[in-house]
């Protein structure tokens, strides 16, 4: 699949961000962690997954950089897969603004 490079940054990315975010709010004790922690999870179970989940978004993210049309590729990014990206950037807004919470 021409485009699966896409799919592997975003989860890359949500690993990345979601194991920081709640592996360090055990240490603050802020945000979604403050709930979790006040609902009876424990500490080593925040920290456990921020653990797992880190370094699995590293390893998702490692190496995409040219598809991105960073280094070797000098600037060079296929146009379908941006244009595909772009339609559902759009359809997601549609769909939003269809729908208001």
């Amino acid at each position: 699949m021409p485009g699966v490079f896409v799919l592997r940054f975003f989860a890359g990315f949500c690993l990345l961000a979601n194991g920081s975010y709640i592996g360090a709010g055990s240490f603050m004790r802020t945000g979604d962690a403050a709930d979790m922690l006040l609902h009876g999870s424990s500490v080593w179970q925040l920290l456990l997954f921020g653990a797992a989940t880190i370094p699995l978004g590293f390893w998702l993210m490692n190496g995409l950089g040219p598809q991105f049309g960073l280094g070797p590729a000098k600037g060079v990014v296929r146009r379908d897969v941006a244009y595909s990206t772009l339609a559902v950037f759009l359809a997601l807004i549609a769909i939003g603004l269809c729908f208001p919470p």
